[in-house]
């Protein structure tokens, strides 16, 4: 067995590395990206005065911003941040693919089963996209993975350390992007780790019930303290934006009609996630020049606009209060609006808006090439949907049958894990966004090829058994 399971990892490793020196050569680490990415401070201000702009953050969680922070001050030369981000994010990738093995190993999957769920996070083009560019999401991957094998371990050997880095892992996850919530995401996994801790290691409930306090009190830092400067108790101040989205195929007539009624006011009809000038110009307000971080509208020497602005605090809160009018009154337009999301969310390329089909839903001649417009539009969504709902049929099944029998065992637990995962991100990502649905699957896709990997295996031994006896 110990050979087996080192063969696996060597071949995953082989694999990755083999690749990685093809692609790598093709496709370098972008730098370039870092200006231009909205959750990100001024890349100035992330290498010279990195303290103060994460003190004045108010838009996002601040880890990510600090994790670019810490290597953009250790590594001054962008050939050298571009190889020392490249490695992490190799390193990222690669412990996601091995750990996706061992996960799928200890939920039952057979051995080859196992080997290719992780080979499948190794040369899933879409997670590949997001190892060259500095973006959260390829981080986000690989501690959603961890948590995962962290509950595992947890379950397996009743360690309170196990159980320690799972719920640190859930607070880094919280401070890392606002899409995972410290109440609704991070408080039901806590509870469920200190259920695992308590039921297998009683002797060390105070210990269990201080990491617990700790690790939630620190993930409700930045939520605290954007409560107490601008009465918003979220880590983003952005919130109201991305929930305005829901509105999206809201006719704008209709819209006008509560805009001239007072019902909601004149911003519903400006765009979201636009560069501070033109909220500027419709609040009437002055450009401040006190404080960087919140005052400058651009970043430096760049045309980006600088998302941290003070100015988005109250857009967002406006736009919050009229979505939520909005939504009241034309509640039957979220349908669409959801069914659009979820096509975006199974699918690999973000903003394929359904009322603007002659921006991307377009064949071109020859017919080779139409065939590929074809999968990707279509049959790839649907193979992507199709192994996730397949895996959530297979979690959901584990969990029911455990319930039924009464017996919550480590496999069962961490089963139960994966299919609130599975849930809440298809949830949030449908409900408050509209655009960007895809990122937000993207890192849950190792664990859509876990579970994937299990329900085929499953299938394909309830097929040969049905077959047996039928023959028999």
């Amino acid at each position: 067995m110990l050979f087996q399971i080192e063969k696996s990892a060597v071949v995953i490793c082989a694999t990755f590395i083999v690749s990685r020196a093809i692609l790598y050569s093709a496709y370098p680490f972008r730098i370039d990206f870092l200006p231009w990415l909205n959750q990100l401070l001024d890349v100035e201000i992330l290498k010279y005065n990195l303290i103060e702009g994460l003190y004045h953050l108010h838009a996002t969680p601040p880890l990510y911003n600090a994790l670019i922070g810490v290597f953009l001050q250790a590594f001054p030369s962008e050939a050298s941040l571009a190889i020392a981000l490249q490695g992490l994010y190799a390193l990222l990738a690669l412990a996601t693919a091995l750990m996706v093995e061992r996960i799928a190993r200890f939920l039952g999957a057979s051995e080859l089963w196992a080997l290719c769920a992780g080979l499948l996070v190794v040369l899933n083009p879409i997670l590949f996209r997001f190892e060259i560019i500095p973006f959260y999401t390829l981080p986000l991957t690989f501690l959603i993975t961890f948590s995962v094998y962290a509950l595992m371990r947890t379950a397996q050997t009743a360690s309170l350390w196990y159980g320690t880095a799972f719920l640190v892992t859930l607070a880094v996850t919280v401070l890392f992007r606002n899409f995972f919530h410290v109440i609704v995401f991070m408080l039901p996994a806590a509870a469920l780790a200190a259920y695992v801790m308590r039921a297998w290691t009683r002797a060390h409930i105070v210990a269990i019930a201080l990491v617990v306090c700790l690790c939630l009190g620190v993930a409700l830092i930045p939520s605290v303290v954007n409560y107490s400067r601008y009465g918003m108790f979220t880590s983003s101040t952005w919130q109201g934006m991305q929930l305005y989205s829901a509105t999206f195929f809201v006719p704008r007539d209709k819209i006008e009609v509560l805009v001239k009624a007072g019902a909601v006011t004149p911003l519903s009809l400006l765009p979201r996630f636009e560069n501070s000038d033109i909220y500027y110009t419709y609040y009437k307000e002055t450009v401040r020049d006190k404080v960087p971080v919140l005052d400058d509208l651009y970043k430096t020497g760049t045309g980006y606009g600088n998302f941290n602005n003070w100015i988005y605090i109250q857009t967002a809160a406006e736009y919050g209060r009229n979505a939520r009018v909005i939504l009241s009154q034309y509640p039957w337009y979220f349908v669409p609006k959801f069914i659009n999301s979820a096509y975006i969310f199974f699918g690999t390329a973000n903003y394929r808006f359904f009322y603007a089909l002659d921006d991307w839903l377009i064949f071109t001649p020859p017919w080779y090439l139409m065939v590929y417009q074809g999968l990707k539009y279509f049959a790839i969504p649907l193979g992507i949907g199709a192994a996730f709902f397949m895996g959530l049929w297979y979690l959901f099944s584990s969990v029911l049958s455990a319930v039924r029998s009464r017996l919550f065992d480590a496999h069962a637990l961490t089963c139960l894990y994966l299919l609130f995962l599975f849930l809440y991100v298809f949830g949030v990502a449908n409900v408050v966004e509209l655009g960007e649905n895809f990122t937000a699957r993207a890192p849950i896709d190792p664990l859509i090829a876990v579970a994937a990997v299990l329900a085929i295996e499953a299938f394909v031994a309830f097929w040969r058994r049905r077959t047996t006896s039928a023959t028999l």
